[in-house]
């Protein structure tokens, strides 16, 4: 395996894949083609009670694809004990099928606000699930993680609020996920933020958004105030944030959530090639 392998992110194209306008498998031989080394899927794509997941499987193990994070989407805040106990019981699942597919970590996210639950004990419901099952993740050969997630930034997107969620899970057992791009929804500039976590970071996820006055044919995926766009061009500094990373030693996986235009596979093979020059 390469010091520095390149993955993407599937779940920006499932708009694309429901609607037929390209299949899984020309989807994964598209990627390999332009010179992606995995990909990073959720887990109910390869569910085993998921139609995609045989297809998922067949055609990686046929294109030399690997699987490079496990994304277990979940949610446990809530007040209700056999919710958050459901939430627990899809996390070891996960380290299940992260395990299966030989890879070695999986980032938990997924968690949003709920009435009648305070910011605070929202982060503790997500530490207390991930810290129950740290040590089966462990006895699996998976890292769990966390990220700076950007659906809900009163909850755990700001630096202050990650650090807290990962203390409290894993006390250096859970590990970060550096998403470039998520951190601006909290109004923290990620430059700075970058330094807290350096000796964290087990993933990056490499993603740019521009302010939606200043949108740009090419830009697609509207969140707030902001479009996505390039990964080469907008607010987000990812050059300098990839060098002072790699520059820290990081040797594992560099994962791309492309904003995605008409064409699945230009997209990828666009931001593939700006990351691929950083390097």
């Amino acid at each position: 395996m390469k010091k520095n392998p390149i993955s993407i992110m599937t779940f920006v194209f499932n708009a694309d894949l429901e609607a037929g306008r390209i299949t899984i498998e020309q989807l994964v031989e598209g990627l390999k083609q332009i010179g992606y080394d995995g990909v990073e899927l959720f887990q109910d794509d390869l569910a085993k009670d998921h139609r995609s997941a045989g297809r998922y499987r067949r055609v990686m193990k046929a294109a030399g694809i690997k699987l490079s994070c496990l994304d277990i989407i979940c949610d446990p805040v809530s007040l209700n004990a056999g919710e958050r106990k459901k939430s627990m019981d899809y996390i070891r699942a996960g380290i299940d099928l992260a395990h299966e597919y030989d890879c070695n970590q999986g980032l938990v996210a997924g968690a949003l606000g709920k009435p009648g639950i305070t910011p605070s004990e929202a982060r503790k419901m997500i530490a207390d699930s991930i810290a129950s099952q740290v040590e089966y993740a462990r006895q699996a050969g998976v890292t769990l993680m966390i990220e700076d997630f950007g659906m809900d930034p009163e909850i755990q997107c700001r630096a202050k609020d990650c650090l807290e969620v990962l203390n409290k899970a894993g006390n250096g057992d859970v590990k970060f996920t550096y998403d470039t791009g998520n951190f601006i929804f909290s109004g923290e500039d990620t430059m700075l933020n970058l330094p807290k976590f350096l000796p964290l970071i087990h993933h990056v996820h490499f993603k740019s958004w521009r302010r939606l006055a200043d949108r740009q044919p090419e830009d697609n995926g509207i969140f707030g105030e902001f479009i996505a766009c390039p990964i080469d061009q907008g607010l987000i500094p990812n050059q300098a944030l990839l060098k002072q990373i790699l520059d820290n030693g990081y040797q594992r996986w560099l994962s791309l959530e492309c904003g995605a235009l008409a064409e699945p596979l230009a997209t990828a093979a666009r931001d593939f090639g700006a990351l691929q020059k950083w390097l």
